[in-house]
């Protein structure tokens, strides 16, 4: 599947917004034509160092709220990470909670490679 630069622009913007100075990660759910549902990144709450929501999870909570009209297992997400000075992708796979959440809920998942390409979970 060819994943859209718009999806991909979307999840390295949604990444910015991260308040995670370690990692900033985005995380877009979208439908197989491209529209998509829900974006989240990675955040600390509270100022507490090691309260994180990772965007994965935010991004599935994003959904559940809205109600997607979509069923879930008929959607797919996109995580990416950018570094803190500017928009290039970096590695960005999630981790084996999130990964587990994801496939619970019945997505098919990218994420970004070390080289900032696109690839698809292999599970």
């Amino acid at each position: 599947m060819n994943i859209s630069y718009n999806i991909i622009r979307k999840a390295a913007e949604v990444s910015h917004k991260s308040n995670v100075v370690r990692g900033r990660v985005g995380a877009v759910l979208f439908t197989k034509n491209g529209h998509i549902v829900a974006s989240a990144c990675n955040r600390r709450y509270d100022g507490h160092k090691s309260l994180t929501i990772h965007a994965e999870a935010a991004v599935i909570a994003k959904a559940v709220k809205l109600r997607a009209r979509q069923r879930m297992d008929q959607l797919f997400v996109l995580v990416v990470r950018t570094k803190r000075e500017s928009t290039a992708i970096c590695m960005a796979k999630p981790c084996p909670v999130c990964d587990k959440l994801l496939e619970k809920a019945g997505f098919i998942t990218f994420y970004s490679d070390y080289e900032g390409k696109i690839q698809q979970l292999k599970r």
